[in-house]
């Protein structure tokens, strides 16, 4: 398939799964949804160092600077409602059930404890958008496919007042050379970078409910 040059426009799906300490995912908790407002990813930059030095007629004679360098990508995952299955994966902390095993009805949500890492693994973040071609959703490569293969977050700020209650979660992006194929095993290109993306034909499963990475 030729490069399509599209633009990425909404994004209509994420799918979050929670790692192990190696930064694999078979059999942790996966979620697949369309509750997001938005991901935000910014490169945290470390300055190239400079070196200019002087003649004894004060003019540069020297000078020289560094490349800069990108250490992470600083990043806010912010969802539309509160979803108590969801924020578990994202942050750590616990669902409050009722009912016996196999019944169990999710009824709320209890953050995390304080002074220590409540999702110390991190999670993997894929997010899929429109790709749009010549004013249209490509007919033959409608999705582009946001692959950040281990992201850890903490809650960010929340107000609780006449407005709707955001539930922003703040943190990095980094590399995960043990993502592979991803939570599903559909992931066909190599995703060791902290980002990456590529055309994609198919969306994941959108429902209600955490589920389990299968690959």
């Amino acid at each position: 398939m030729a490069n399509q040059n599209g633009g990425s426009l909404h994004c209509v799906a994420i799918r979050v799964c929670a790692l192990t300490s190696t930064g694999a995912h078979a059999g942790m908790p996966m979620y697949s949804t369309d509750n997001l407002m938005k991901i935000d990813f910014n490169p945290d930059i470390e300055a190239g160092q400079e070196v200019a030095d002087k003649n004894a007629a004060g003019n540069v004679y020297v000078s020289y600077r560094l490349q800069d360098i990108i250490k992470r990508y600083t990043t806010t995952v912010e969802t539309v409602t509160n979803d108590p299955e969801l924020e578990a994966i994202l942050t750590g902390g616990t669902t409050y059930t009722s009912g016996g095993s196999g019944t169990a009805n999710v009824m709320g949500y209890q953050y995390g404890a304080l002074n220590q890492y409540t999702a110390p693994y991190g999670v993997s973040v894929e997010a899929w958008t429109h790709n749009i071609v010549a004013g249209v959703i490509s007919p033959t490569q409608p999705y582009q496919r946001w692959v950040f293969p281990r992201m850890f977050l903490v809650k960010g700020n929340r107000t609780i007042d006449i407005n709707r209650l955001p539930s922003p979660f703040n943190g990095f992006a980094t590399e995960n050379p043990n993502w592979g194929t991803g939570p599903t095993g559909d992931w066909p290109w190599d995703s060791s970078k902290a980002v990456q993306w590529a055309y994609s034909t198919t969306l994941p499963t959108i429902q209600v409910g955490a589920q389990v990475a299968t690959a």
